[in-house]
């Protein structure tokens, strides 16, 4: 499954640690979907916050990759949480993304394919994502 990481303002001292602990994010306003817009990582979050001793404090809801980010960037502090993968590749100065300290949240994924052969791009895809699945087994 794949793990989110925590995005807050890269300014917040807990920006200067290598990995965030879950805990540490008490108090500090959670900008998320709301659940009937995206139960999976509503849940996996709300489980992590609970698992650490708190609940989430809502902040404004997460609407948007550029407004959320630049809010966070710019705004008081707030924190979201975003796949680790596309944090990777997100563009978000003054944002720091952050792995979470063990253990991590994690959102079940699910990829649709139609039932004829894959193209060679989506075989390679398909393969990487078992791949992915065997490790996470171990």
């Amino acid at each position: 499954m794949p793990e989110l990481v925590a995005a807050l303002p890269a300014r917040h001292p807990l920006a200067a640690d290598p990995e965030v602990a879950a805990a540490d994010l008490a108090g500090l306003p959670l900008r998320i979907a709301t659940h009937e817009e995206n139960p999976p990582p509503v849940k996996a979050v709300t489980a992590a916050c609970r698992a650490a001793g708190f609940e989430p404090t809502p902040g404004p809801a997460f609407t948007n990759d550029q407004d959320t980010l630049a809010a966070i960037a710019a705004g008081r502090p707030a924190w979201t949480v975003y796949h680790a993968a596309q944090a990777a590749i997100q563009p978000a100065p003054g944002v720091a993304f952050r792995p979470f300290a063990a253990p991590a949240p994690t959102v079940p994924t699910s990829l649709a394919v139609r039932p004829h052969p894959p193209s060679r791009e989506l075989a390679a895809l398909l393969e990487a994502c078992r791949g992915l699945d065997a490790d996470n087994r171990r």
